[in-house]
């Protein structure tokens, strides 16, 4: 049982670090698409401009 147990700790620790590595990944994401939608955003006040 003792095995098991200890098994199941290991199983533990790297699950949390897979999650901490999701919400990094979400977090950067966000910040991808927030610099993309600037970018367009950026890009379409041109359009208006030049017209």
């Amino acid at each position: 049982m003792r095995m098991q147990s200890g098994r199941n700790g290991l199983n533990d620790k790297k699950q949390s670090q897979q999650k901490d590595l999701n919400l990094e990944d979400k977090e950067d994401q966000l910040k991808q698409q927030k610099k993309s939608s600037k970018v367009i955003q950026n890009a379409l006040q041109n359009e208006k401009q030049d017209k």
